[in-house]
């Protein structure tokens, strides 16, 4: 018996069964960026530190990979607006090639 199973014997619950083949400590890559991503950003603008404008509000920080998986995915659409330091200001994401790039 490991340390969570006592965690959960104490207090009374089972935290393997809510959470089938959660290995704790193993890292995990999030599920909209696979290996492959190599997206980068436009030159001079960082990798990290994006953010969007949805759901009636400003969202993020998101690295610039996981914005062009979004992209990919179809649920960042081509209308939302998107800003990183060194950007003038809010613009569309259609106007960034490279996030939509294949």
């Amino acid at each position: 018996m490991d340390s969570r199973d006592l965690h959960d014997k104490e207090l009374g619950i089972d935290t393997r069964a809510s959470a089938p083949g959660l290995i704790l400590g193993a890292p995990r890559a999030p599920s909209l960026i696979s290996p492959s991503s190599v997206a980068v950003p436009p030159p001079g603008l960082p990798l990290a530190n994006w953010y969007t404008n949805e759901d009636g509000g400003q969202q993020g920080p998101y690295i610039f990979a996981l914005l062009n998986s979004r992209a990919r995915q179809g649920t960042l659409s081509r209308e939302t607006l998107v800003w990183a330091e060194g950007m003038s200001d809010w613009q569309p994401a259609s106007t960034l090639p490279e996030l939509f790039s294949a």
